[in-house]
């Protein structure tokens, strides 16, 4: 449960410093408590494009018995719940587990995510600079 609010807890700092800027593909990667993070975005027109999220966790020290605990929870759901009013953007959620490895990704609607994230604010630069600022290392 704890790994769950971690995961909610990521997403919605991501978010919340999260803008736009030029054409191409960043992506932002920070690893907290064995939780691998990478924030997806696509910048088009000076406005961001497309918006994601993969979660992914090396559960290579955990029983089998606790894999198959993890893999039959809902963890969308919980993500999205725990997000707030930011859930409402969460789409296309997606979790598995693959040889002891779980990955969860899903989509952001950035037309139901508030000012700056949904390209009314922040350049390109800010925005990186602002997940930066959360101990996120950005590929631009």
């Amino acid at each position: 449960m704890k790994k769950l609010y971690l995961f909610g807890t990521l997403l919605v700092v991501a978010l919340l410093v999260t803008g736009c800027g030029s054409k191409n593909e960043v992506v932002c990667t920070q690893s907290v408590s064995g939780v691998k993070v990478d924030m997806i975005m696509n910048f088009k027109d000076d406005k961001i494009d497309t918006m994601g999220v993969k979660y992914s966790m090396d559960l290579s020290n955990y029983s089998d018995d606790q894999v198959k605990q993890i893999e039959s929870q809902n963890l969308c759901s919980s993500v999205q719940t725990a997000m707030g009013t930011y859930g409402t953007a969460f789409t296309n959620c997606k979790q598995k587990v693959e040889n002891k490895n779980l990955l969860v990704t899903a989509d952001f609607d950035i037309q139901k995510l508030p000012g700056a994230i949904n390209g009314q604010g922040d350049t390109k630069e800010q925005a990186i600079k602002g997940l930066e600022s959360q101990g996120y290392k950005c590929t631009k």
